[in-house]
Parts: C-alpha cells; structure tokens; sequence
C-alpha cells in the first residue's frame, strides 16, 4: 500500500481532476456535474457582496458565514469555493491521521482507515461538485481532535462552530459531558453522594468546554443576528427544527408524516430519536470517537427526515472507528456494508420510478423505507457487537 503521503497527494490529485472534469462538464452536457446546492451557496455571496443579506436568495437555509466565505467566487473565480471544500476535505484526512497516531494505531491500519476518506466515491464528489458539507466535517472531526488532545477551550469553540453550521452536533453533548471529568475528581477516599454527584455535574472540564461552546454560539449568532435579524434565526435555525418534509425521503417516518398531518406525530419521531441518542451516550461515552459515530448514525436513522447529504454526517467520523474493525473478518464487514447499501439501492429504484417515471409506486417507497431503516438497526447493532475500543495514548492537558 501506498505511505500516507502518497496517499494523500493521490486523494488531492483526484479532486483537483474531478473539479476540472466538473468544469468540463457544466459547459459540455445538459446533466450538470455541479451540485444545485453551490448555485444557491455563490447566490447568496454575491447578494453578500452587494451589500444584501443572503437571504434573499431563495432556498438558502445557512449560517451567513458560508455565503461571507465564498465572496471571493465573484471576485476570484467561480470555483474558488468548491476549492475551499477541497481544501477542508483534506484537512478532515490530516486530522484523521493526527487522531489515529495520537491512539497509537499501527501505520498500515492509518492507511487503510485514511482510505476509506480519501478514496470514497460519495465523500470525493461531494466536495467537488460543491457542497459544504466538508467545512461542517472539518470542523467535526477538529473538535474530537481537540478534545482528545484535551485541548478544552479550543474544543469547545470548535464545537460551537459545528453547531452554528448544523444543528446535529448537539446530538453529541451529552456523550461529551458523561466523558468530561477532571483527574482531581477521581478520588479513591469514600465520599458522599451529594459529593459524587456534585462532581459529576460541574467539573471545571465540563464548564470549560461548554462554556466555551455556549461563548461560540452566542457570540455567532448575536453577530449574525445583529446583521440579519429573524430572517437568518428563521432559515439557518428554526427551518432546520419545525421543518415539516412529507415528500418520499429515506426516514421510516415520511409515509406516516405523509398520509396524517397531526403535529404530535412529529413529537413522538423527536422521542424516539431522543431515547435512542441517550442511551447510546450512556453506553458508549467513554470511548468519545465511537459514541459519536453511533449517535450520530442513530440520529440520522431515527430522523423524520433524512436524505443522502445526511450519510455523510456519520460517514464523516467513520474512518475513525475502522482500528476498532481490523480484528472483524473481511467477510463479515464486506456483508454489512452490503446490506446497508443494497437496501439504500431498492429504495433508490423504487424513488427513480416514482419520480422519474411516474409510476404509482407510492407504497413501495416507503415498504422500501421500511427495509433500508432496519439494515440501518442491523447494521448498528453489529457494531456495537463487534467493535473494540481503541486507547487513547495520554497526552498533557494544554488548557
């Protein structure tokens, strides 16, 4: 195999050919390479740099900052932003290398795991063809980096900063809370209770990191609404929160959202996504990376919506579980994989038929739904069957 070197010149030297291969394309074909997602992201930077709120681009649900980001599209160059999702890309491999080495794991099981990032096809052309969600997994996987860095401050900024970009994040604050506990609290003498507890609930890591992530988002969002006022809360926010998508989207729940429009039955999908994130938190909050990865899976299967863009929130963080897999049989992994993706497959025929063909095939998009949801429960269950934790080397507190 190649040294992790070579393999990140190779991931780079990839996406720089599919960028220009996407350029090719936009001007040579009907079917765009291009995500439609980028049109509105440089949209909205341009009515930034005319001195209107991005918002007024219709469709743009963001944080103001990725339209600031991507003023220089209409100064520099038009794919000046899909460089920087590039950029942020390799930035997330980087990180993956630094997180592994910092766990002590073994040079040929980084670059089997740094693979599975560079060389996946959804992850490539995802940042190529234009969307954000590089800079949100950048951001991400800085933020476990930090943390187990135990670089607290820095951690819980970098935290805010993914929450301010997508709101799934917070779906990991309570795993982050349960595995926050100071040395100077692990006490062998008997203390009482009231003391466990007490220390339990404010250690000076806990207030710092989410002190530091409470500072982030209140200082983001009070500069974006002193700029922009309830039109960025209601697109970047509150959208995102009472959004109510009944079209055919992956989640088990559409067809249920579809055919009865009583506003509690969205409170019990939130429930049941609630229940299965806290117990993942307590089960799994001590090894940080893999509770993350499985909240965040979780979060998404249990979701009342969810569509292709929300796989790459967990895919994100998967690279870092695969040294927790190297003693799992080949067979056994290559079978997982299948069935999360020949379900994926049956519900994307059956959606094509509906959408592309017109069939009436309403029915089988959600049995179909049904089928991909408990490949998703199989596949989870698996994991938390198979999965080894991987320690941590101890490094110095910096913070």
């Amino acid at each position: 195999m190649l040294s992790i070197s070579r393999l990140l010149a190779a991931g780079m030297l990839i996406r720089l050919c599919l960028v220009v291969y996407g350029e090719w394309q936009d001007r040579h074909f009907k079917l765009k390479f291009t995500d439609v997602d980028y049109h509105v992201f440089t949209d909205a930077a341009n009515y930034t740099l005319n001195g209107l709120s991005p918002y007024k681009r219709e469709t743009y649900r963001y944080t103001p900052l990725l339209a600031w980001l991507l003023v220089p599209c209409h100064i520099v160059h038009i794919v000046y932003g899909k460089a920087i999702f590039v950029l942020a890309d390799l930035a997330v491999a980087h990180m993956i290398v630094g997180i592994l080495r910092l766990q002590g794991v073994k040079e040929n099981t980084i670059q089997i795991a740094l693979s599975t990032w560079l060389f996946n096809p959804l992850i490539m052309t995802v940042s190529c063809r234009g969307s954000a969600e590089s800079i949100v997994a950048m951001s991400v996987i800085a933020t476990l980096y930090c943390f187990l860095k135990k670089k607290t401050i820095l951690a819980g900024l970098l935290y805010g900063l993914s929450i301010h970009l997508k709101i799934f994040p917070v779906a990991n604050a309570f795993a982050f809370f349960l595995c926050l506990n100071d040395s100077s609290n692990r006490k062998s003498a008997p203390q009482p209770l009231w003391k466990k507890l007490y220390n339990l609930m404010f250690s000076r890591d806990k207030l710092i990191f989410f002190l530091s992530t409470a500072v982030f988002v209140a200082i983001s969002t009070a500069i974006c609404y002193a700029l922009y006022e309830f039109e960025f809360l209601e697109h970047a926010y509150l959208y995102h929160v009472i959004r109510k998508d009944i079209r055919h989207n992956f989640s088990v729940y559409f067809y249920m959202l579809y055919t009865n429009s009583q506003s509690w039955l969205g409170l019990v999908c939130f429930l049941n996504q609630l229940v299965v994130v806290l117990f993942l938190s307590g089960k799994l909050y001590r090894d940080i990376i893999f509770s993350n990865f499985m909240i965040v899976y979780a979060f998404v299967t249990f979701n009342k919506i969810c569509t292709s863009q929300y796989f790459l929130w967990y895919l994100t963080i998967l690279p870092l579980i695969v040294p927790g897999l190297m003693h799992v049989r080949l067979f056994e992994i290559v079978s997982a994989v299948l069935v999360w993706a020949l379900a994926q497959g049956l519900w994307l025929s059956m959606a094509y038929k509906l959408e592309f063909e017109g069939a009436s095939v309403f029915d089988r998009v959600w049995y179909s739904s049904v089928i991909f949801f408990w490949a998703n429960v199989f596949v989870m269950v698996w994991l938390l069957k198979r999965y080894k934790q991987v320690h941590v080397i101890e490094s110095k507190k910096t913070d």
